[in-house]
């Protein structure tokens, strides 16, 4: 049930987004191209959004090329929230060009601690979960990619219960679901439990960036030979 997905984005969007600490990044990220279950399946297009003026303009000029959409819209907090919204002229945007939408859903500040109140309270899991259903349906999504970062060692099987609980419940209202994960490479393999995404979500989004950093000595984002050692890297535990 598992697609694995090619991310080719800058490095640190959702903060781009949801901190206002930078400008804005570039309108429409190719998140990814999916591989299909089966040899002969089309690949899809899904693309993330941004809800700035560069972004509504490209959606209308490239929606054609585009299979599904993921706005940048939500985050979940410690105590079961969901806030945010999908901007209006992007939602307007893909209702005219007839486009499913698959909003990204993220962790509070990518922090630590209140993910971690998040996912070690059933009750908390319960509420985040059943808000998302409750909006998909109000909105008429697709689903949700859940894109949850900054993880520790420890929220690893808490996380795993998480997304056991979004699978059910988003089948149940027949919404698929999407995790974006980065490649199994230093401390991811030790953070997510990459086989149990791969059975758990409809889609998989391998975020093929980060290469090199701020932080690091000066090279690519996402060199094409790191990205196909990542992706080669998922497959071990994902098999497309």
């Amino acid at each position: 049930r598992a697609l694995v997905g090619l991310a080719i984005i800058a490095a640190g969007v959702p903060a781009f987004y949801y901190f206002e600490k930078r400008r804005a990044a570039a309108a429409f990220l190719l998140l990814m191209c999916f591989l299909g279950l089966h040899a002969h399946a089309q690949p899809h297009v899904m693309v993330f959004a941004l809800g700035d003026r560069a972004g509504i303009c490209s959606l209308s000029e490239h929606s054609v090329n585009i299979d599904v959409l993921s706005p940048q819209a939500f985050v979940a907090h410690s105590d079961g929230r969901v806030t945010g919204r999908i901007h209006p002229d992007i939602a307007g945007g893909a209702s005219r060009a007839n486009l499913p939408m698959m909003p990204a859903v993220v962790n509070e500040d990518f922090s630590i601690e209140a993910t971690s109140v998040l996912l070690n309270s059933p009750s908390v899991r319960k509420r985040v979960v059943t808000s998302l259903v409750e909006m998909a349906e109000r909105l008429h999504l697709l689903g949700f990619v859940i894109d949850f970062e900054a993880l520790s060692r420890d929220q690893r099987e808490h996380y795993t219960y998480f997304l056991a609980l979004a699978q059910r419940e988003f089948h149940a209202a027949k919404l698929k679901l999407g995790v974006a994960i980065p490649p199994p490479q230093g401390n991811a393999k030790e953070t997510y439990d990459f086989a149990a995404v791969g059975r758990l979500a409809d889609t998989v989004i391998v975020m093929t960036y980060d290469q090199h950093s701020r932080t690091g000595p000066p090279g690519p984002i996402a060199g094409y030979d790191w990205v196909e050692r990542a992706l080669q890297a998922t497959l071990e535990f994902i098999p497309h």
